[in-house]
């Protein structure tokens, strides 16, 4: 009896310690780098781990001067400290991450609410694989919400626990400070590129910008409903 039972219960571990191996393949696969769905993925997990932080959030506060450049020499990407006053989110500060066989930066901000605690929201930026997905996009994991895409050879990751709307208006706000909007040289194959004059830097900036956002607002509006009837017709 003893032996039959230390055999049903070696089975019983055997088939745990199986399915945790599953799991944790499964979630390899999903953080590998080189995949669209990991570097999500690790935005978002750095996002969990440091927004909880009360005293240490971030390893280089915003009012030290080196921050911008200390993280694109880093990361081999211009890092703009995005402007977010406007939309009453303050930078806090950054950090530099690893991010699969390179490295990412995290810049942090958060809001000052009259009562209760800040809302934080973190931007995850890292230079992109070749061929890499440019596709503005949005998803829901739990309670956190991430907009996501790769514009002129850098890949932003907007997380955190806010109505789509508010994350809607605070990737644009990103979107638009994109350091390529600055930038004279050339233009890339990529789409939404900018060109080497002002006049025509502006006209794909705006074209780029009414792209993103038509994709954005469809998806933030897609259980919108329908207008109303002109006066004189009959609601369908």
């Amino acid at each position: 009896m003893k032996i039959q039972v230390l055999d049903e219960t070696s089975a019983c571990g055997s088939k745990h310690a199986a399915q945790a191996l599953d799991a944790l393949v499964q979630l390899r696969q999903q953080l590998a780098p080189g995949t669209a769905q990991g570097w999500v993925q690790r935005a978002a997990y750095a996002h969990s781990i440091y927004v909880a932080e009360p005293r240490h959030p971030v390893e280089v506060k915003a009012q030290e001067e080196h921050l911008s450049r200390w993280l694109t020499r880093r990361i081999d990407i211009p890092v703009k400290l995005f402007d977010l006053h406007g939309l009453g989110f303050e930078l806090v500060g950054g950090r530099l991450l690893p991010d699969g066989p390179g490295k990412s930066a995290q810049l942090m901000y958060q809001d000052a609410p009259a009562t209760g605690q800040p809302r934080r929201v973190t931007v995850y930026l890292r230079k992109p694989e070749q061929g890499a997905d440019a596709a503005f996009r949005y998803e829901q994991q739990g309670k956190l919400g991430l907009f996501y895409w790769v514009e002129e050879g850098a890949g932003y990751a907007l997380v955190g626990e806010l109505p789509k709307e508010t994350l809607l208006a605070l990737a644009q706000a990103i979107y638009k400070q994109h350091p390529g909007t600055l930038q004279t040289a050339p233009a890339p194959s990529a789409p939404g590129a900018v060109l080497a004059s002002s006049t025509a830097s502006s006209a794909a900036s705006s074209a780029a910008s009414a792209t993103i956002s038509a994709a954005a607002s469809s998806a933030a509006s897609s259980a919108a409903p329908p207008p109303a009837p002109a006066r004189g017709q009959r609601a369908p």
